[in-house]
């Protein structure tokens, strides 16, 4: 693996800064890679501060393809999309692509508005809460819905970036993110908007218990003697 692939990785939060501080003093030839200043800011930098990413972003951050970065990124939440290893990492998931695509990703549309805005509005911001709440048979009900169509969507956007047929271009880490579009005619359309809110299922949050069954279930919950207390 070739330094500037690591440093993309712990940039992008891929790699763990230990781990990246580990691979540092386990690779000399990286001294000759680097100038003698950037070297030795790596071997002096206290990797256990809080702002070691911060840091090490300045060092190593011109090394970096930010455009790669954010693609690698993307196609990670893709990839959750599309093998859903959980509820609470396929909610934030959907919700995200949503986010992307308000960031610039257009390419995103059919992902964004037919699922992320879906569930950005049933259980994103403060309905998070509501989301936590709920039981994970509640939870499965409720992502079902939206299979095997968001799945779909999301095989088809990560051949895109797999393909180069969508480039993600960023000069670095905080600038606007941009992209070059190699698509034909026919996948460059609106979004379909398939799925609103009058039709889907929204579990609703159980209800708070009311003050009486509270007392009651602190009274059950007691020992005898702690009502001498």
């Amino acid at each position: 693996m070739q330094p500037t692939d690591v440093f993309q990785q712990v940039l992008a939060k891929a790699m763990s800064v230990p781990d990246f501080e580990r691979w540092v003093y386990d690779t000399p030839a990286l001294e000759l890679f680097l100038s003698a200043d950037e070297y030795l800011e790596l071997i002096s930098l206290n990797y256990k501060d809080k702002s070691a990413l911060y840091e090490l972003e300045k060092i190593i951050g011109h090394y970096v393809d930010w455009g790669q970065v954010r693609s690698n990124e993307l196609q990670q939440l893709l990839q959750i999309i599309i093998s859903r290893p959980d509820s609470d990492a396929v909610l934030l998931a959907l919700t995200a692509s949503y986010d992307w695509y308000c960031d610039g990703c257009s390419f995103l549309s059919d992902l964004a508005f037919d699922y992320g805005l879906a569930t950005e509005q049933d259980f994103g911001w403060e309905a998070y809460k509501n989301w936590k709440s709920i039981s994970e048979e509640e939870r499965q009900k409720y992502l079902d819905q939206f299979y095997p169509g968001a799945a779909q969507e999301a095989a088809r956007v990560l051949e895109w970036l797999a393909s180069g047929s969508i480039r993600l271009h960023l000069k670095s880490q905080h600038d606007e993110l941009e992209y070059t579009d190699n698509r034909g005619s026919l996948e460059q359309k609106e979004p379909s908007l398939l799925l609103n809110s009058a039709k889907r299922y929204v579990p609703a949050a159980p209800a708070p218990a009311s003050e009486a069954n509270r007392t009651a279930q602190l009274a059950k919950s007691k020992k005898w003697w702690q009502f001498w207390k």
